[in-house]
């Protein structure tokens, strides 16, 4: 019998995770794909936007903070951990991922680290950030970069993999509000 409750389980995250990413993610009102997001467990700070075409895992382990705005077809993996704070800006088909596998392992063994973003960071389309990794405030990752690991307050970062090239020179926090010429 508890074979047939765990695939019952498996069965359901299935489901959940299809429902989320193949009819929630298309649905063209905010207000309702915002509310079936939450359902499914992801944490949606006020002012916050998910723009349409995006892809979750682990929802339960996705946090995003205030005036957040996730452009169209982004990629947001939860099952490790994934905080973003407030007035982070994350551009078209840009990807977190923090989960993945250890290399060296013989049996290919799963590993998890989570992916924390400060505010009013700025990350360029297509850009990747894998597992265990730390945005510090103000930090900006270059459009088609790929970034693992701590970064600076105020570093603008670009590369595969990506490496500091500048400050930002961002004196304050900005409040990005939700413009409504997008829907």
């Amino acid at each position: 019998m508890s074979n047939r409750v765990s695939d019952l389980g498996v069965i359901k995250s299935c489901l959940r995770q299809w429902f989320m990413n193949y009819v929630v993610s298309y649905i063209p009102c905010w207000t309702i794909r915002r509310t079936l997001l939450r359902l499914c467990g992801i944490k949606i700070g006020k002012g916050s936007r998910i723009l349409m075409g995006c892809k979750f895992e682990g929802p339960k382990g996705i946090r995003i903070g205030e005036n957040t705005h996730i452009n169209s077809h982004c990629h947001l993996d939860g099952r490790g951990g994934l905080t973003i704070g407030d007035n982070v800006n994350m551009s078209n088909y840009s990807v977190i991922i923090t989960a993945s596998h250890v290399m060296k392992s013989e049996c290919f063994a799963y590993r998890t680290g989570a992916v924390e973003i400060e505010s009013c960071c700025w990350l360029g389309t297509r850009c990747v950030i894998l597992d265990r990794s730390h945005l510090a405030e103000k930090t900006v990752v270059g459009a088609g970069s790929v970034l693992k690991g701590e970064t600076e307050e105020q570093g603008v970062y670009v590369g595969v993999p990506a490496k500091k090239v500048k400050d930002r020179g961002l004196r304050d926090c900005y409040v990005d509000e939700w413009k409504t010429y997008f829907i």
